[in-house]
């Protein structure tokens, strides 16, 4: 035996690494055609892999904005819908104060009919949407408005209360003259609704309403934020709410026909006003729910187009990776083929 044969135990260990070699590019090639995507894609794709990390980027903020857009579709059609109830019950007690002042219903059953606006308002206008109040501005662990006959624990009175406070302050209704100095004089009932009474237990934003008055909005994709709610505090709905409270606390015989007749003259032109304002809110809605579809389809061609493009840099290509494993299952099976002859060999047969 000379010095530059190759001994068979040198070309056992050389087997050995090859088959090694060979079934881990094997199982490699197993997951690609299992999975249809590169095993190694970083080192596949080279100087193309923060190509893919961009486009990864892309489709990860698209699926969240796609996602948070739909939450907030949802918030903004219950709150439309909520706000939709609210004109209706409305509407529905413009009918009542017509009647009675075509003398077609008793004037007697107005204060019933205005509480009765007043616990669909507080219906409408506490509405949640996951737990968290959606009329309340961002105070959403807060109900928005405080319930008529409760008592509001940071002011020590009910929002009738209030209302019943500030009548009996003011001198009987007995003209024009008295009749307007309790519901727009100093310290009247309109001074509530506005939150510019002297006394601040006695204003809508303490009593009242329990939410703040910050605007809710929400971003819909990177560059775009639009209006995503509505406050029980609306002027709209403080309209409808003076006209309700007012009649609901007012005892039509505690004053002249003339004058109840001018309170419900008045309640019906705050009504009136206040369902316009509530309109208004709604279509402000009804262009952020726009906004949000045409986000939503931006962002579902940012999913579909990075999709594309990832599988493509990402993506095995079948043909190859199935020559690959053919490829690499001969060479393991050769090399098999040759460790078993190796390890068949003796000195007897070498000589």
């Amino acid at each position: 035996m000379n010095i530059g044969s190759v001994s068979t135990l040198a070309m056992s260990l050389q087997a050995r690494k090859s088959v090694a070699d060979t079934q881990r590019e094997l199982l490699h090639l197993q997951g690609e055609q299992a999975t249809g995507k590169k095993r190694d894609v970083a080192g596949d794709l080279g100087a193309l892999t923060s190509r893919d990390i961009l486009l990864r980027e892309a489709f990860s903020e698209a699926e969240g904005f796609i996602t948070s857009n739909k939450t907030l579709a949802s918030r903004l059609e219950i709150t439309q819908a909520s706000l939709t109830g609210a004109r209706g019950n409305a509407n529905a007690f413009i009918s009542n104060i017509v009647a009675a002042l075509h003398g077609e219903v008793a004037i007697e059953l107005i204060p019933d009919a205005a509480l009765d606006l007043i616990g669909n308002l507080e219906g409408a206008l506490n509405t949640s949407f996951g737990g968290r109040s959606i009329f309340a501005g961002t105070a959403v662990d807060q109900q928005a408005l405080q319930l008529n006959d409760q008592v509001n624990g940071g002011t020590g009175f009910s929002p009738m209360q209030v209302i019943q406070d500030v009548i009996a302050a003011k001198p009987p209704v007995t003209d024009a003259a008295t009749l307007n100095d309790l519901l727009t004089g100093p310290d009247g009932i309109s001074t509530v609704f506005d939150s510019t009474h002297t006394n601040a237990a006695y204003r809508f934003n303490t009593t009242f309403y329990n939410g703040n008055t910050q605007g809710v909005t929400a971003r819909i994709d990177a560059e775009t934020t639009v209006n995503a709610g509505a406050r029980a505090d609306d002027p709209g709905a403080r309209l409808i709410m003076e006209a309700a409270y007012t009649l609901a606390a007012i005892d039509p015989a505690s004053m002249p026909s003339v004058e109840y007749r001018t309170v419900l003259e008045s309640a019906l032109d705050k009504v009136q006003r206040g369902i316009g304002l509530l309109e208004q809110t709604q279509a402000i809605l009804g262009l952020s729910e726009q906004a949000i579809e045409r986000a939503q389809t931006r962002h579902d061609l940012t999913l579909n187009v990075a999709t594309r493009q990832i599988n493509e840099l990402e993506g095995a290509d079948p043909y190859e990776t199935a020559v690959r494993l053919s490829n690499a299952t001969t060479q393991i099976e050769a090399t098999f083929s040759i460790t078993a002859r190796l390890s068949r060999l003796s000195l007897m047969n070498y000589l």
